[in-house]
């Protein structure tokens, strides 16, 4: 998803998120829940999303060449080795050989493949070395066009003036544009492409498509909490051929304010404003993370135990030991569905 790094990604959002109170937030809800935990299939891990398939002109003649690209988590961010490219041909997983050889990650920091395929085929990465050794990515399916053309350009704007609603909150808006060039006279086309959004499961990177979801603009609803988003364009395979994905780089979730009382050096009680259901006590301490600063140093505070007051799902009782000469911390949670207070979690004064 390295793709979403280089999108025009409007200055709105940066105003939105500097100069605008981030409570610009998302339908109006007392209680969110039970959720249901993001898995991916045994031995399998999500990393690998495709990017576009298309064509371009051969640097010698006159020919056109299909082109794929696909991009990944690198090893390095998975604390990997290496991986090898593999494609399922013939009905059996191979690697895929590049000039005779099999095609590999040549450095731990490599995070996409770019190349002419001799076919259409499924793809997919397998790992070496690391917590994952022996594991294989998720599958993605890349067809190769005859349509000489080519995609040229794409944009998402998450600006907080589609909706009203910023980054990453529920209601928030998503719009989209692709650019795609015939390769014989490099004139743009402004025809011949459908679109599709689609919530991609964080963990296993398995896709869905979002009924109805058809256009360039999309408002994200209660039923895309958890999810990541993306975008397809493909081509009529007359007009234009392949296809390209934009990926959003943040997932959706509500915010969830809270009021901190009882205030200590060995805790505190956290009472939320929404009630999360399905939440327990033993749910929220793996969620929660305390930390501190010392310039741009970040440090973790253990959280020792997570105890219900008596009203599941909204307050509890937290109790750390805060480490000397600490007066400011930071309190967040690591929930794909719903994050404590605004961006950068809630501030808490000792």
């Amino acid at each position: 998803m390295k793709k979403v790094f280089a999108l025009l990604l409007i200055l709105s959002v940066l105003v939105g998120m500097v100069g605008c109170p981030d409570i610009l937030n998302e339908v109006d809800i007392e209680t969110i829940g039970p959720f249901e935990a993001f898995t991916a299939p045994e031995n399998t891990i999500g990393i690998l999303t495709a990017e576009s398939t298309d064509r371009s002109n051969d640097f010698i003649g006159d020919g056109t060449s299909p082109d794929i690209y696909m991009t990944f988590l690198s090893p390095a961010d998975i604390d990997a080795t290496e991986y090898t490219l593999q494609h399922y041909k013939d009905g059996v997983w191979i690697d895929y050989e590049y000039y005779g050889d099999p095609l590999k990650t040549a450095s731990v920091n490599q995070d996409n493949f770019a190349f002419s395929p001799d076919g259409s085929y499924s793809y997919r990465l397998a790992i070496t070395n690391g917590l994952y050794d022996g594991y294989v990515s998720n599958t993605i399916v890349m067809p190769i066009s005859s349509i000489e053309t080519h995609f040229s350009g794409w944009s998402l704007n998450e600006g907080i003036e589609i909706s009203g609603v910023m980054t990453p909150w529920v209601g928030r808006g998503l719009d989209a544009s692709f650019s795609v060039v015939s390769l014989s006279d490099d004139s743009e086309i402004n025809t011949g492409l459908s679109y599709q959004w689609y919530r991609m499961n964080p963990v296993s990177y398995e896709m869905s498509p979002i009924i109805g979801a058809t256009e360039l603009t999309y408002i994200t609803t209660l039923e895309d909490l958890g999810y990541l988003l993306a975008i397809k364009a493909t081509g009529d395979e007359s007009t234009v051929g392949g296809f390209s994905y934009i990926y959003s780089q943040d997932g959706v979730q509500v915010r969830n304010d809270a009021v901190i009382t009882n205030i200590d050096h060995s805790g505190f009680t956290l009472d939320m404003d929404k009630r999360v259901l399905g939440l327990d006590a033993e749910g929220l301490k793996a969620e929660l993370e305390l930390k501190y600063y010392v310039l741009s140093d970040e440090y973790a505070i253990p959280i020792a135990s997570v105890v219900d007051s008596g009203d599941t799902g909204k307050k509890y009782n937290v109790s750390f030991t805060l480490p000397d000469g600490v007066d400011t911390a930071y309190l967040e949670n690591s929930s794909h569905f719903w994050s404590l207070g605004g961006l950068g979690g809630i501030e808490i004064n000792f």
